[in-house]
């Protein structure tokens, strides 16, 4: 929607908010670009223990405007697009780990203070296997049409698409209010397929 500046940085925070969960994993494809950090991350917190939880998401959020911030108080950035780009990581994130509840090993949201992990659907033999390939086609398919059906949310913002639905919502009391309680009735006229010869009714819809 427009290559400007802020547009790529907040497709870059998307990108590795995304991949950012599996930096607790040393053959991640994130973790491979940057092998010092996963390195530290891996040793002291296993895969799917941190990184996989609230507490990870808020403190790599954290992390992410505590670096962008300084840069918004030099002027290289405004505080207002430093706090965007940092919610375009933090959803991204979000997203990853809303995923990984729809395979076999779940997702411990609330670790540390409760590691058992947390999956849909409740039954493990339903959920998908990490890493299969059709599955990941089928999700890569549906992200698209999801996508797509975003689109008149990205083009008009959150906001103004939530004020719009809101402003409907009177309206749409008063039509049911002044339609209960009423018969609306249906007239029609026309002609027989058969013979053409006239016929018209009416009826309760």
């Amino acid at each position: 929607f427009g290559m400007n500046v802020l547009t790529v940085e907040c497709a870059a925070a998307t990108a590795f908010g995304a991949l950012a969960p599996d930096l607790d994993s040393r053959t991640a494809p994130l973790s491979r670009a940057l092998p010092l950090l996963s390195g530290l991350i891996s040793r002291r917190f296993p895969h799917r223990t941190l990184l996989h939880s609230f507490t990870g998401l808020g403190i790599a959020s954290g992390v992410v405007f505590g670096v962008l911030w300084p840069l918004a108080a030099a002027g290289v950035w405004s505080g207002e697009h430093a706090g965007l780009v940092t919610q375009f990581f933090a959803c991204a994130y979000l997203s990853h780990e809303a995923l990984d509840c729809a395979t076999k090993a779940g997702c411990p949201f609330l670790w540390p203070a409760m590691k058992d992990s947390f999956g849909f659907p409740s039954h493990e033999g339903d959920r998908i296997t990490s890493g299969d390939k059709r599955w990941e086609v089928v999700i890569t398919v549906a992200s698209l049409l999801g996508l797509g059906c975003l689109v008149p949310v990205i083009r008009q913002g959150a906001g103004t698409t939530i004020a719009n639905l809101v402003g409907q919502l009177p309206q749409l009391a008063e039509v049911y209010r002044t339609a209960a309680g009423r018969e609306v009735v249906l007239w029609f006229e026309g002609y027989r397929a058969e013979d053409r010869s006239p016929v018209n009714g009416n009826g309760i819809i």
